[in-house]
């Protein structure tokens, strides 16, 4: 049981660490601040780099 949750939260770790890698580019595209939307999606996820690619 242990095992599954910390697999679960490695990949949650890491597909938000790609999230926000991919907001950065995103940023940049849209003329918003990278490091703050960097922190946002890598806590927030899907929930902040969707509307920001919506924009």
């Amino acid at each position: 049981m242990l095992k599954r949750l910390r697999t679960v939260i490695f990949f949650l770790g890491v597909t938000h660490f790609i999230e926000a890698t991919a907001a950065i580019f995103v940023a940049r595209k849209k003329g918003e601040n990278p490091v703050v939307c960097f922190g946002k999606t890598l806590f927030m996820g899907v929930f902040f780099l969707m509307p920001l690619i919506r924009k």
